[in-house]
């Protein structure tokens, strides 16, 4: 008995040498990463849209008025009798 009498031997061959391939991309818009990041924000923290005009409003007040104090400040600095 030879040991090349217990192997097989097994061809198997297609029709065509054509493979497929199939791709599975996530496609997602601008508006809707914009309105997924907003509702996961308002979920996770509360913060909305609202709340960050609101603080942008706020930082810009305080700033105008820092700037307008200055500007008191250097008129009344000028103004003084020496």
């Amino acid at each position: 008995m030879m040991v090349e009498d217990n192997f097989a031997k097994i061809d198997i061959s297609l029709g065509s040498n054509i493979m497929r391939r199939y791709e599975d991309t996530v496609k997602i818009t601008n508006s809707s990463f914009m309105a997924s990041l907003g509702g996961a924000l308002n979920l996770w923290s509360g913060i909305t849209v609202v709340i960050i005009l609101e603080f942008v409003d706020w930082l810009i007040r305080i700033f105008l008025e820092k700037t307008q104090f200055m500007q008191t400040v250097q008129i009344t600095n000028d103004t003084k009798p020496v």
